[in-house]
């Protein structure tokens, strides 16, 4: 059985008709029963497809976040240690192409201010993880962070858009102790950034790398994908005179003022089950290899900076449990004994790159779209077909609208 949405919608109550029914003496079969009409419960074989995603909401409000996610405890021994993860915002706005969550967690949802504080001040944590997708898109996130430092409660942010970095966030980020800033330059070239929707204005990012360096951040790390659709040269040949405006903006390699220096964390695009990428091919790992090697040498004249890569192979690797279907399901057993994933594959010997490297048909059906996520798949298609044409699409506005068809019932 697969509980299919946000837990908070729904789990609860299955967990409990499940308790119910066991204390009652059912068998296994007669467990499965007592709940499969519940909403979002997946019985495989038994179930009517598509089975209906369910999603946490208020229906008075639907871009609301009611119930924030938060850790369940907080330990030394966590993988964040001694830390209590927060939900800021669910889901983003901007639609990004190659991103899941801006399409699966429809509508975004923002956190009240004080919903977020009742839950540190009942557990008192001494240091915070605000988590969230756009967390500067949230209107209270300063007053947030000027609250905790008040308590004297430490904390840390995950990844900031650059167009919402402002000297006043700097400032309560720096008082906080922080070292490192990490911002999503995503595309080698302004073509690839338009095309997958990324809203980054370059005079944004080259304000928040000049931010930085005034403020004295030791390291920036700037996430890049390689491996886009389409992608050409020239794409990479914009690269290094981006990068050079953005050492010169933020002072990075060349002394005490300024950042000490820089990352580009690199990774391939995985093209993800639904999101208009869905029917893209992936690179091949000759051609991840071919754009690291480009990367490399727009790094290459500039002090302060370096290049980190993962493996090709993995994200191939990463690419086929993405899109793969059912006859996965021997490689994934043998993987699951011990043998190891890569091992798996080369065991199983089907036709990865049927599975990678074809562009798909615009009426394939998808094995993952048992599921409904509620998101129009016309939709997803003509995101897609955007990209190809190198158009963007405008951002969620702030209250919902129905153009997707998922905010429609509700508003």
């Amino acid at each position: 059985m697969l509980f299919v949405g946000e837990a908070e919608a729904g789990l609860a109550d299955v967990l409990a008709g499940l308790r119910q029914a066991a204390l009652a003496g059912a068998d296994k079969a007669a467990c499965l029963d007592a709940v499969a009409g519940k909403p979002g419960v997946f019985l495989p074989g038994r179930t009517p497809l598509p089975v209906q995603r369910v999603r946490a909401l208020d229906p008075n409000a639907p871009t609301l976040l009611a119930t924030p996610a938060h850790s369940g405890f907080v330990s030394g021994h966590a993988a964040f240690r001694d830390m209590f993860l927060i939900e800021v915002n669910r889901g983003c706005p901007y639609g990004c192409r190659f991103c899941a969550a801006g399409y699966i967690y429809r509508p975004p949802r923002q956190a009240r201010l004080a919903d977020l504080k009742a839950l540190i001040e009942d557990v008192s944590p001494r240091k915070v993880g605000l988590v969230g997708t756009a967390l500067t898109d949230w209107p209270d996130l300063l007053p947030f962070l000027t609250w905790l430092r008040g308590r004297k409660t430490k904390f840390s942010l995950a990844s900031i858009r650059a167009d919402g970095l402002t000297p006043e966030l700097m400032t309560a980020l720096r008082q906080a102790g922080l070292r490192t800033l990490t911002l999503a330059l995503e595309a080698p070239s302004e073509r690839l950034r338009r095309a997958c929707n990324k809203h980054l204005a370059m005079d944004d990012l080259l304000r928040a790398v000049a931010l930085a360096g005034k403020f004295g951040v030791n390291h920036l790390k700037f996430y890049l994908i390689v491996g886009w659709p389409g992608e050409t040269p020239e794409d990479y040949a914009a690269l290094g005179p981006l990068l050079a405006s953005v050492a010169e903006a933020g002072g990075i390699g060349v002394g005490k003022r300024g950042v000490a220096h820089a990352t580009l964390s690199v990774n391939p695009l995985v093209p993800k089950p639904f999101t208009p990428m869905q029917w893209a091919p992936m690179a091949s790992e000759a051609a991840i290899e071919t754009a690291y090697g480009l990367v490399r040498e727009a790094v290459k004249p500039l002090k302060g900076f370096r290049v980190e890569v993962e493996p090709a192979s993995m994200s191939r690797l990463q690419g086929l449990l993405a899109r793969g279907d059912e006859r996965l399901f021997p490689m994934l057993v043998t993987a699951a004994r011990g043998d190891g994933l890569r091992r798996a594959v080369a065991a199983w010997g089907g036709d990865v790159g049927w599975y990678l490297d074809r562009e798909r048909p615009a009426d394939e059906v998808f094995p993952w779209e048992m599921i409904d996520i509620g998101v129009a798949r016309d939709l997803l298609w003509r995101e897609w077909q955007r990209y190809r044409q190198g158009q963007g699409s405008a951002k969620c506005p702030p209250d919902g609208c129905p153009a997707c068809g998922r905010c429609g019932a509700l508003l």
